[in-house]
């Protein structure tokens, strides 16, 4: 956002990120990490988003944001192109994924316990 009028208070951002199929696989808000922002009147604005570690499943991914304030809505954009993931296996066990229909691959692990009654 670039040359407000004037100056916005307690302004949040909330931000969706769905797969191929049209599943929502996260949800953020601001309002769960900060008291909102503050856009100065007449100043230039970039919002950075990243999400630390988020185990996507392969596919394509597209992102909707949705701005408010106490004054409103602000913006709500769907459909931006977010990006695409490969499927090379983070783990480093397999060479890659294949057939995965979950909307997140977590890091897991998995025990046999043979001495079961």
């Amino acid at each position: 956002m670039h040359n407000l009028d004037f100056q916005l208070d307690h302004v949040f951002l909330d931000c969706e990120l769905y797969n191929e199929r049209g599943e929502r696989v996260i949800h953020t808000k601001t309002k769960f990490i900060s008291k909102g922002f503050t856009l100065k009147k007449q100043s230039n604005v970039v919002f950075k988003y990243v999400l630390m570690e988020p185990r996507l499943a392969p596919g394509q991914y597209t992102l909707a944001l949705y701005m408010y304030s106490d004054f409103g809505k602000l913006l709500w954009v769907e459909g931006i192109k977010a990006c695409k993931v490969n499927s090379k296996d983070p783990s480093g066990r397999n060479e890659y994924l294949d057939t995965v229909i979950a909307a997140v691959v977590p890091e897991y692990s998995l025990e046999l316990d043979m001495n079961v009654d």
